[in-house]
């Protein structure tokens, strides 16, 4: 042989270059069914492998990956930027547009609790290999614990490709609460009970909802539509504490008829406004 160096993919360049394409069949890319190359042309094929000058043929499989990047740890509530991309193997193919989807998911995999984060669309293709995108998402409020961000390449199929395994890639992420911040009193009218003597007992509980100690409050007591009263507390109540305290009201105070609704309603915390959350709280009371 010519040249003994070269591999089977090589000679069948060589194969594919000088024989002769006759019998009238469809060969497609160099090839046909029934006579695979065509007729071999003995003194061609020996020049062509002997030139020195072959080359492997270029691969015509086509494949893309992804992939992205988060920060190891965020906070909920707040925005983190997520980084991802698609790459193709054969950057010769022709230039198509890449659907990309990201989801924030508890697992590795998307499930129907899995949160769709972006849509977004990349271009591979025309002498591209790989094309990326970052975008900024905001973690919902409340959630904690370990979760996984994940990208999806070619969701729409537009591209067909030799595996359709490994178009997706996860990105792990440590989620924390956000801790509460500033001044912030929460009310909650939790029962009442009737007593012996016709009063009436009302059991309620104030918490710290924020990171600053409670030192003082005002709040306004009432049965709505009638008696009403403000109250100027002392009570101390430190950060993530609850108290339970309970008024009791003569009959003088009550209203006309019952059932009547009685609430209370935070005005100011520690002489300032707090931040809004569960200031008030009522509840219906039957006789």
């Amino acid at each position: 042989m010519k040249n003994p160096t070269l591999t089977e993919l090589q000679l069948r360049e060589v194969f594919k270059k000088t024989c002769r394409k006759t019998g009238g069949y469809n060969y497609v890319n160099g090839r046909c069914n029934e006579l695979g190359y065509g007729v071999a042309e003995l003194k061609n094929a020996l020049i062509e492998a002997g030139n020195g000058s072959v080359e492997p043929p270029q691969p015509t499989t086509i494949n893309l990956t992804s992939f992205v990047s988060v920060p190891l740890t965020a906070t909920s509530g707040t925005a983190i930027p997520i980084s991802f991309s698609a790459t193709t193997n054969n950057p010769s193919m022709p230039s198509t547009p890449i659907q990309c989807k990201i989801w924030l998911s508890v697992t590795q995999q998307v499930t129907t609790t899995s949160i769709l984060v972006n849509t977004s669309t990349l271009t591979l293709g025309g002498g591209k290999g790989t094309d990326s995108n970052i975008i900024s998402y905001t973690l919902p409020n409340g959630i904690s614990g370990n979760y996984f961000v994940i990208a999806s390449v070619d969701t729409l199929n537009s591209v067909v490709e030799t595996s359709e395994t490994d178009n997706t890639s996860t990105a792990s992420i440590s989620i924390a609460t956000s801790t509460p911040t500033g001044l912030d009193m929460g009310v909650k009218v939790n029962s009442y009970e009737w007593l012996a003597d016709g009063r009436l007992r009302i059991n309620y509980s104030f918490s710290n909802l924020g990171n600053e100690p409670i030192t003082s409050s005002r709040i306004i007591a009432e049965f709505v539509g009638g008696y009403k009263t403000t109250w100027n507390r002392t009570d101390r109540i430190a950060s993530g504490s609850t108290i339970n305290l309970s008024s009791v009201y003569p009959s003088a105070t009550f209203p006309a008829s019952f059932p009547a609704t009685y609430r209370l309603t935070i005005l100011k915390v520690n002489g300032r406004d707090d931040l809004m959350n569960q200031n008030e709280s009522k509840l219906l009371i039957n006789r």
